[in-house]
């Protein structure tokens, strides 16, 4: 049973770092584009459906406007 806890607690600990990790990728986007960059996209990797949901999207977005 404990084994099983700490094993769900590090894949936790593994998704937020990914989650933090798309969110300054896509922070640092989005500056780039308010500058008027639209080189770059977001390349980060997470398991979250939703942030992975924004990321196609913003990457949408950016290619339909060069």
């Amino acid at each position: 049973m404990a084994k099983l806890l700490n094993e769900n607690i590090e894949r936790t600990k593994k998704n937020i770092i990914e989650d933090q990790e798309l969110i300054d990728n896509v922070s640092k986007i989005i500056e780039k584009v308010k500058i008027g960059v639209y080189e770059n996209t977001v390349s980060a990797k997470t398991s979250n459906p939703v942030l992975n949901s924004l990321k196609n999207a913003l990457n949408e977005m950016i290619e339909s406007t060069k």
